[in-house]
């Protein structure tokens, strides 16, 4: 009960940041920015993240292009999530997963919000919804969820297996 009164208001704040745009405090005002120099982008739809050594697909499962801006924007379930043919070849490589937990929140900026993400690195990550992003991590606590990123504000949640998410991949 607690838990769905806290997500309540989380996506009632949400919703009124998202109309905002993104906000970020100076690096004077807090430490934790993610600069456009930790990220290398590779000009072939990937980026490498140079302090945690893992290479991102820049766009989310079904868009593409330079803007995030190709195709159409695709949900998963936690269980389609998993199921994704790894082994497509993409970008030369075919060792593509979902991230865990930890790395998918290696990506959070926790001094911008709406979003909370590097938006000149990761286009269209959570400025236009409120949709959460999957993590490969079962919810411990509830073996019926699993946990998912919410980069509107960078937040961790869990939320049932069946619901509709984004997916990014990691190598």
């Amino acid at each position: 009960m607690i838990k769905k009164k806290i997500i309540v208001l989380l996506l009632l704040s949400v919703s009124s940041q998202l109309a905002m745009g993104q906000e970020c405090l100076t690096p004077e005002q807090y430490s934790d920015t993610w600069r456009n120099s930790r990220y290398t982008v590779n000009n072939d739809g990937t980026v490498t993240d140079t302090e945690t050594g893992l290479m991102w697909k820049q766009c989310r499962e079904g868009l593409s292009g330079n803007a995030c801006t190709t195709g159409e924007t695709k949900t998963f379930t936690w269980q389609e999530s998993l199921a994704i043919d790894y082994t497509k070849k993409f970008a030369n490589h075919t060792d593509w997963r979902l991230p865990n937990i930890k790395e998918l929140k290696s990506l959070v900026a926790s001094n911008c919000y709406g979003p909370s993400i590097n938006e000149t690195i990761f286009p269209v990550t959570g400025t236009t919804t409120v949709s959460g992003y999957w993590s490969s991590s079962p919810d411990v606590d509830n073996s019926s969820n699993a946990l998912l990123v919410y980069f509107s504000q960078g937040y961790t949640y869990s939320n049932k297996r069946d619901g509709s998410h984004y997916v990014r991949l990691v190598r």
